[in-house]
């Protein structure tokens, strides 16, 4: 009888560079998954709880691991150690837990979601030696450059100027303080376009607890982390003179994505990768509040990715 999931069971503390964080490092279920080790970079705004279900469902295809990033999930941000938190500042982190976690010969499976795809291939460009760990390299819902997003200019320079004020050491007090409570997110998620969108299926019950999680990952994510990682992405360009890896991709498209612009994306993947092959997954979102089982997971990672992964073991 299959052994009631807790995440719990398998979430570790690291401490990496002077930072504490936290990691899921949970076995593979079967023989066959001992062959093949997983290592996922999650997304912006996110924790190990958010992805629950994630590790829950890829246990049964390989060793999984899902570490903090720096500023995200309630671990130590960067600026703690006079480091900003760039893009290729999250890739040194990386590299640095690949070479504690990994060694420097260890294979894995590379999977970067949304932002975490962004890292990831800031760390594969600068990390040649990585490049070279890495049985398949995997994008689930993910962007390379400013372009790819959908918002318009306006909308942009909003988020520009609006991550600046809020990032600030008054703002950031304020925000957390004031704004980042139960009154004023359970408001805003149930009354903006893209929030009620999001959590339309919930009944008063479930939108409780999704609240609450969401308030409470509120709070641990380091808010002037969360506004500079913001602008990366708005002004992120890792395709413009750069050369070609000699690395394959599986990009995984969210067919109702709002936030990206797929076929710019895809364009843009075949400048950075040798070869891309795309993969669907029908959604109609970017990603969930809380992706709570493997049965929520699932319809983000495409059954066959699942057999892909599968066949890596024999």
């Amino acid at each position: 009888m299959k052994k009631a999931f807790d995440l719990n069971d398998y979430i570790e503390d690291i401490e990496l560079n002077g930072l504490k964080g936290r990691m899921v490092n949970a076995p593979a279920r079967t023989d066959a998954g001992k062959k093949v080790n997983i290592l996922f970079i999650h997304g912006h705004h996110s924790s190990l709880e958010r992805l629950k279900g994630v590790t829950d469902l890829l246990m049964d295809y390989g060793n999984f691991c899902l570490p903090d990033m720096p500023g995200f999930g309630g671990m130590d941000h960067l600026y703690g150690i006079g480091v900003k938190p760039s893009v290729d500042s999250l890739a040194d982190y990386m590299a640095a837990f690949i070479k504690l976690h990994y060694g420097n010969k260890k294979k894995f499976v590379l999977v970067g979601y949304s932002f975490g795809f962004l890292v990831m291939t800031r760390l594969l460009q600068k990390y040649p030696s990585i490049r070279r760990q890495c049985i398949d390299v995997v994008a689930i819902a993910g962007l390379l450059h400013k372009n790819d997003i959908r918002f318009t200019t306006n909308r942009k320079t909003f988020y520009q100027i609006a991550t600046r004020i809020v990032g600030s050491r008054i703002g950031s007090w304020v925000t957390r303080e004031i704004f980042l409570r139960k009154w004023f997110l359970g408001g805003f998620y149930t009354k903006t376009h893209n929030a009620k969108d999001k959590f339309k299926n919930l009944d008063s019950q479930a939108l409780k607890k999704v609240v609450g999680f969401e308030v409470d990952l509120w709070r641990i994510n380091h808010i002037p982390t969360w506004c500079y990682t913001s602008r990366e992405m708005l002004n992120a360009d890792l395709v413009t003179n750069v050369e070609q890896m000699p690395l394959d991709l599986i990009s995984v498209v969210i067919r109702g994505d709002r936030y990206f612009n797929d076929k710019i994306t895809e364009k843009h993947m075949k400048i950075a990768y040798r070869n891309v092959t795309v993969m669907y997954a029908d959604v109609d979102q970017h990603g969930g509040s809380v992706v709570e089982t493997a049965k929520d997971a699932k319809p983000f990672i495409p059954k066959k990715l699942l057999k892909h992964i599968r066949n890596l073991h024999l």
